[in-house]
């Protein structure tokens, strides 16, 4: 394994410390793994890139960092990849696909926008992480610490159209499922993540239904 992504990935352990058990760096393992696994499938993009937009996909993520913390941290990280021998070009990659990756972000995409194949595979690997029975656990760890409902029938879900409306979105943890997470199989780039998401997508929509049925006392 190449030295950089060794050290990138000590480097984002420690960064982590503390962060939500959602986002935190076994999420970030996961994605790394997925990633390498979309890639050997795939068989395109640079994997270097793409093990290190892995490892580093959560540093520009507004749901944590201010406009000003993200602006320190892009400075600290050019510094530190660049110390560990990264080209300019790669570099310049590893940006592009840590401050695009994201279901906010892909929200304002238009359709000229230039998708690469790393960008591909680490978004990807992302989504998944948002589907099946981790991304269960992990919605509802998330909406724990930000004092969501579990679920409130009188609250609709909202259709999310844009990164803003998806930001101000207020629902419980289960509308989540509806504006976001269900929708995640049909956005993926590789027929790789596809074929991973099938079963997750399912094992989801039958969490959604006995969840419904044990709410209405049917079961």
């Amino acid at each position: 394994m190449n030295s950089i992504v060794i050290h990138t990935a000590e480097f984002v352990r420690k960064e982590l410390e503390g962060l939500c058990s959602a986002h935190d760096f076994y999420h970030i393992e996961r994605v790394w793994k997925l990633s390498q696994r979309i890639y050997v499938e795939e068989k395109r993009g640079d994997i270097v890139v793409i093990e290190l937009g892995a490892l580093l996909h959560e540093s520009f993520d507004d749901k944590f960092y201010t406009k000003e913390q993200m602006q320190e941290k892009e400075i600290l990280l050019e510094t530190f990849l660049r110390n560990e021998g990264l080209t300019e070009e790669r570099l310049a990659q590893v940006f592009f696909v840590i401050k695009n990756v994201g279901f906010g972000k892909s929200l304002e995409r238009g359709a000229d926008f230039p998708m690469t194949p790393e960008l591909a595979i680490v978004e990807d690997a992302d989504r998944l992480e948002s589907i099946g029975a981790i991304a269960i656990a992990r919605t509802f760890a998330y909406g724990g610490k930000m004092k969501r409902a579990i679920y409130d029938p009188t609250v609709p879900v909202v259709e999310v159209m844009d990164r803003e409306s998806y930001k101000k979105s207020g629902s419980s943890s289960i509308q989540h499922f509806y504006e976001k997470l269900l929708k995640l199989r049909d956005l993926l780039h590789t027929s790789s993540a596809k074929k991973i998401a099938q079963d997750r997508h399912v094992f989801m929509e039958t969490f959604l239904e006995q969840f419904h049925a044990e709410w209405n006392g049917e079961v």
